[in-house]
């Protein structure tokens, strides 16, 4: 796998991790005005989802069931409270960090995993940037010129 195969796996992980959370919102919303209300709808999010993807394994055990759950519940959480934006973006890391990460450098996609994580931090740094707006890092302490 070359930088090009890697940059571009980068862009489908982006582009599917969009696609995916649109169709979560969607359903979310979807259920909303159903069941008109924003907890509710949450909780049959949760259903609904840990059901589909618990179910799409070959042999769902107790624990499948569980570990999808917690995660379904996750994703709806942070739907519900900070947005698409911030649903996206972990759904976008978790892609990036999916792809070939190692520690070994003699293996020859070190440099590939690398360049992914350094793919997460910038994305981590501009996020932190950005929520600070026009503030500065670092204030004064009060009584001082």
């Amino acid at each position: 796998m070359g930088t090009g195969s890697l940059i571009g796996a980068a862009l489908e992980l982006q582009m599917t991790a969009i696609s995916f959370c649109l169709m979560l919102l969607s359903t979310l919303l979807l259920l909303r005005l159903v069941l008109r209300s924003v907890w509710l709808a949450a909780c049959g999010f949760v259903l609904l989802n840990t059901a589909y993807f618990s179910l799409a394994d070959a042999e769902p055990t107790y624990s499948i069931w569980i570990c999808n759950g917690l995660a379904v519940a996750l994703c709806a959480w942070i739907l519900v409270r900070f947005g698409l934006l911030a649903t996206v973006t972990g759904f976008v890391v978790l892609a990036f960090l999916s792809l070939p990460i190692t520690t070994d450098f003699s293996a020859l996609h070190f440099g590939h995993g690398l360049l992914v994580m350094r793919l997460v931090f910038a994305l981590a740094l501009y996020g932190f940037f950005r929520s600070l707006a026009v503030r500065p890092l670092f204030r004064a302490p009060p009584g001082s010129p």
